[in-house]
């Protein structure tokens, strides 16, 4: 069997994806017989009956040479099988997205070498998909290394892209966790930022009982954004990260957010801030209403958490939260992950 980097394998009846490694790998059948596997002469010098004689009727004590073959198949099936990999789930954060959603096409960074549409050949005849705003993916399977990426309408190809290749992906590391992202505005406005691909690294979940909490600023018309529990409203807002842009990790902390952000943009919250809270966002600098909140919000321990500000096209649906409590956790169940909008 042959795989070409990078292929979709079809969908399973559990529901995970991926996409396969390049390895390629034979399995040679012995066609001279039986495996004799004794190395004894049969008796008919001049012949190799494929129990191990040589061609002069001698014992051959090279070995057997069907089961070298096999042997050397099954080598590579197991080669194979342990490729290095990563793990990518699939983000539609464009807020104007059409209602039959996209898909997208990846290739070997700097290359032209375009595979997909992902999610096309990913289901195959398992049934549809849509991957309308805002759906969340559960995580696919992919060979570890960087991959430029193409935006294409849903039932679409990889020879028609929706603008232009997105060639600054990060690295895919073995067994890490990543998110690709399609942000901005499908059709713009305003100043707001166009359609595009982001991709950055989801954290694993912590196991000491507290929860790894991440805020995401994806809506086009804010540049700027500080996030934290409590709001402006009932003037208890404490800041967990504060002025986190448009499509990127938060860099800065609040006071009560346990010191730094690590680099996948999270900061971990124990005790209250862990359980049921309200949670809100305002523009940064001298912002002095609440853009969103999301009240009532349980964290669990030992789970990491993105909320991600969705909508806020300029001149379209006002901003929201997007809470996500599925982050490093592939599902074999379910095409999507648990990411729900809140609407207070």
């Amino acid at each position: 069997m042959k795989h070409l980097l990078p292929v979709i394998a079809t969908l399973s009846g559990a529901g995970l994806l991926a996409i396969a490694c390049t390895v390629n790998s034979t399995t040679t059948n012995n066609t001279g017989g039986d495996d004799g596997g004794s190395g004894t002469d049969t008796g008919s010098p001049g012949t190799d009956s494929g129990g191990g004689t040589d061609s002069g009727g001698n014992p051959d004590t090279g070995g057997d040479d069907g089961n070298a073959a096999n042997d050397a198949g099954d080598a590579a099936s197991e080669a194979e099988a342990a490729a290095p990999s990563a793990n990518v789930r699939l983000a539609n954060w464009s807020p104007d997205s059409p209602a039959s959603g996209y898909d997208i096409c990846i290739a070997p960074h700097g290359t032209t070498s375009w595979q997909g549409p992902v999610l096309q050949a990913a289901i195959g005849d398992a049934g549809t998909f849509t991957f309308g705003f805002p759906t969340v993916t559960t995580y696919l399977t992919i060979d570890v290394g960087q991959y430029d990426v193409e935006v294409v309408a849903a039932g679409g190809s990889c020879s028609t892209p929706i603008g232009t290749a997105v060639t600054n992906l990060p690295n895919l590391l073995v067994n890490g966790f990543y998110t690709i992202a399609l942000v901005g505005d499908t059709t713009k406005a305003g100043n707001d930022p166009a359609l595009t691909a982001w991709a950055f690294p989801d954290e694993v979940p912590p196991t000491d009982g507290s929860t790894n909490l991440r805020f995401l600023n994806v809506a086009p018309d804010l540049a700027a954004v500080d996030f934290g529990t409590g709001a402006l409203a009932t003037t208890d807002f404490a800041p967990l990260e504060i002025n986190t842009g448009f499509a990127a990790l938060a860099t800065q902390s609040g006071a009560d957010a346990g010191g730094t952000v690590d680099p996948s943009g999270y900061v971990g919250v124990t005790g209250p801030d862990s359980g049921s809270v309200k949670f809100s966002c305002h523009t940064s600098q001298g912002g002095t209403t609440d853009t969103a909140t999301a009240s009532n919000q349980s964290l669990a321990p030992n789970s990491s958490v993105t909320l991600a500000l969705v909508n806020g096209k300029n001149g379209g649906t006002p901003a929201q939260f997007l809470v996500c409590t599925g982050d490093a956790t592939p599902s074999t169940t379910s095409l999507t992950s648990p990411c729900v909008i809140v609407t207070q």
